[in-house]
């Protein structure tokens, strides 16, 4: 009753999740990137929602520069690129929605990769099902990954 309405309020207020496993780490510092691009990121599920795989690059790119970091700018650049290897959309028997992607940061000019991390969006809460906030969940993971070797740029 009230404990639930109570949850799905502050889920709805806080938005999608995301969750990251880092499994190659970065060495050191993204500092001396001046930009960051959404690379191809690719369906290897294979059941992967369209709209899902439409929505994945954009709201990365939304959630960095609402983050502060620089995004299709100029300069030295750490590519963002990936895949999914799993997607499930809540049913009536579960509530629990999650997208599942290997990540990488590469080097533009050298193809080097700099890190690989899983970042997860998901959602358990009703208020925040839905296949574009699980696009919104796996950008908040780049995001915090990114931010963990970036100096904290300033938010706009």
């Amino acid at each position: 009753g009230c404990t639930t309405i109570a949850k799905e309020g502050l889920a709805a207020g806080m938005g999608p999740k995301g969750e990251l496993g880092v499994t190659q780490p970065v060495r050191g510092s993204l500092r001396a990137y001046q930009n960051f691009e959404v690379g191809v990121i690719k369906d290897d599920f294979g059941r992967t929602p369209r709209e899902f795989m439409t929505a994945i690059a954009p709201e990365i790119r939304k959630e960095l520069r609402e983050e502060g970091f620089p995004v299709n700018k100029p300069g030295k650049t750490c590519v963002i690129t990936g895949y999914v290897f799993y997607f499930k959309k809540a049913s009536t028997l579960g509530s629990v929605e999650v997208a599942v992607t290997k990540m990488k940061l590469v080097d533009k000019a050298t193809n080097q990769t700099l890190g690989e991390a899983v970042c997860v969006g998901r959602s358990t809460h009703y208020s925040n099902r839905g296949i574009k906030k699980k696009a919104t969940g796996v950008a908040k993971a780049i995001a915090e990954w990114i931010g963990k070797h970036y100096p904290k740029p300033k938010k706009k």
